[in-house]
């Protein structure tokens, strides 16, 4: 067992999409990360001791790693499905298609416009 607490990161005051039905995307909340577990989802988390991340202006999904690829990738999925080269199919996914990808892209759309709560943090 290891005698160093478990670091703390508090992720303050972002634009959080949880993706999960029982809690609900907040258009300013926190997110407590204890080591490698979300440790609390909310808004004005309080935490001694954590390192405070400012993420005014940010978007902030617990849980998913490496949002920025994972977001648009999956929208791009079976493009090109009789690709027989996987480099080839990312070379025209990532480098092609892929720079024109704006977060828009891949925001939850509501009457096929962005959601007012959402302007300032993309």
């Amino acid at each position: 067992m290891s005698t160093h607490s478990k670091q703390r990161t508090l992720f303050k005051g972002g634009t959080v999409v949880t993706m999960d039905r029982q809690t609900p995307n907040l258009p300013e909340g926190d997110v407590l990360v204890e080591g490698e577990h979300i440790a609390a989802v909310g808004t004005n988390i309080e935490a001694d001791g954590a390192a405070i991340v400012d993420a005014t202006d940010c978007i902030v999904m617990p849980g998913l790693i490496d949002a920025h690829h994972h977001a648009w990738l999956g929208v791009m999925r079976r493009l090109m499905p009789d690709v027989d080269d996987l480099f080839a199919y990312f070379d025209v996914v990532a480098e092609t298609l892929g720079v024109h990808y704006r977060p828009v892209d891949v925001a939850p759309q509501a009457g096929g416009r962005q959601p007012s709560w959402m302007l300032g943090s993309i």
